[in-house]
């Protein structure tokens, strides 16, 4: 889909209308913030297996702890074992190993991926002034210092180390040591959910079962997933059926001994569901 949508003049930044030019078909969908946060802390959950916590970084990125880097070989093992793990759940991503939050967060949005040494803020130098929207800081921040000419950090680096910090206080002291890579600030580890809860819609109702059960796959392989990055394993289960212009139908679901693998569950969902008439068609 990317490179058909590519080969037909789409890019990333344009207009829906300045889209729908050149690529013929085009469907429009609204960016869902929820889905989006949802799916960020599924895929971190996903990744405890290998790493000991993450930090969500909406609205699409995520912080990962590598202090497991040395179970994998290294730091450039662990960044590879990352990227199979995503390219399995589905995502295309890329990922920086480095010692500094900022520098890391700043060099993934606007870099090609690498393990950065620690201060690494001769590679920021390129990285635009819209990069400090990642650590907090605002137009009300920015807007002066586009104002003076500056594009980039490392334009912003090359000042005199207290000129930032007289002209904006605080605030232009922080940018001046974000843009050298002097970040100081730590992962906060994010708080798991205690129920894990996972949905998907339909793009069309469905009246027979082979679409709902596909969907199920998906969410059951999320579900599962994170079952494995907390090192748990599932006792029951609710499968919940949104009926169209019904609302929602609940099916319980007591399983004979604790279980991870979507494999057993999604077959004991597909039995469960053999039991079960509806008349609405299914949503989600």
């Amino acid at each position: 889909l990317i490179a058909s949508a590519s080969a037909a003049g789409v890019r990333l930044g344009q207009t829906g209308a300045a889209a729908a030019g050149p690529a013929t078909g085009l469907v429009k969908r609204r960016f869902d913030d929820e889905a989006e946060w949802k799916a960020l802390r599924t895929l971190g959950e996903s990744l405890l297996v290998v790493a000991p916590a993450f930090q969500l970084d909406a609205p699409d990125g995520l912080w990962v702890d590598a202090s497991a880097a040395h179970l994998f070989g290294g730091e450039q093992a662990f960044r590879e074992e990352l990227i199979a793990r995503c390219n399995v759940a589905g995502f295309r991503v890329k990922v920086v190993i480095g010692s500094e939050r900022f520098t890391t967060q700043a060099l993934c949005r606007f870099g090609d991926g690498a393990i950065v040494a620690a201060q690494g803020g001769r590679l920021l130098a390129q990285a635009p002034l819209d990069a400090l929207l990642g650590a907090g800081l605002g137009d009300d921040v920015l807007g002066p210092l586009k104002a003076l000419g500056l594009s980039t950090l490392g334009e912003v680096a090359a000042l005199p180390i207290g000129s930032p910090a007289a002209r904006f206080g605080t605030h232009g002291h922080l940018v001046a040591q974000l843009a050298r890579g002097h970040d100081d600030s730590s992962l906060t580890p994010e708080v798991l959910p205690e129920v894990i809860d996972e949905a998907v819609a339909l793009d069309w109702p469905a009246e027979q079962l082979e679409p709902v059960l596909f969907a199920i796959k998906m969410v059951v392989d999320r579900v599962c997933a994170r079952l494995q990055g907390r090192q748990l394993a599932a006792v029951r289960l609710t499968v919940g059926l949104t009926l169209e212009g019904a609302g929602l139908t609940a099916l319980p679901l007591v399983l004979a001994r604790p279980a991870a693998h979507s494999k057993l569950l999604l077959e004991l969902i597909r039995h469960r569901l053999t039991d079960v008439s509806v008349r609405p068609p299914i949503a989600g």
